[in-house]
């Protein structure tokens, strides 16, 4: 897919990012598993972490750890599954890397069952809140190389 029609390519111009530098930004997922679902995606466009240098991929876990730390303080978080999918059999629908950062609550279901095929979380009128909180709560300063 051409960058000019990858989702992921456009959606860092959006007002849905609430971090970015000069490496990746985040997004609150649009079908958030549970409060605070985070993708976290690189500016520039590469089809999956294979593809991806080893560069960008360190910075990008580095990122996501500092995001989940203060994503799952901010909502109260017990833990998170940080992961990414890498080609369609994989589960990976949109071909361009991203990092999942799922924040995991007590009453959140495991592991296994946290794709989309089992739920999404049912508080779309608390996701602009919590994009709100998450804007106010990051600045790319944060994040050291």
């Amino acid at each position: 897919m051409g960058k000019s029609k990858c989702a992921f390519c456009q959606l860092q111009r959006t007002d849905r990012v609430f971090y970015k530098d000069s490496v990746c930004y985040a997004v609150l997922d649009l079908n958030e598993l549970t409060k605070g679902h985070t993708l976290l995606i690189p500016m520039k466009h590469y089809e999956n972490m294979l593809s991806t240098p080893e560069k960008v991929i360190s910075h990008m876990y580095k990122v996501a750890k500092h995001l989940s730390i203060k994503i799952n303080k901010t909502f109260g978080a017990e833990g998170s599954n940080i992961l990414t999918s890498s080609g369609t059999t994989a589960g990976q629908d949109i071909m361009h890397f991203h990092i999942h950062i799922i924040p995991r609550y007590r009453t959140s279901q495991g592991v296994i069952r946290f794709y989309y095929l089992d739920s999404k979380l049912k508080d779309p009128q608390g996701k602009e809140k919590r994009l709100t909180t998450l804007k106010n709560l990051f600045t790319k300063s944060e994040i050291k190389r």
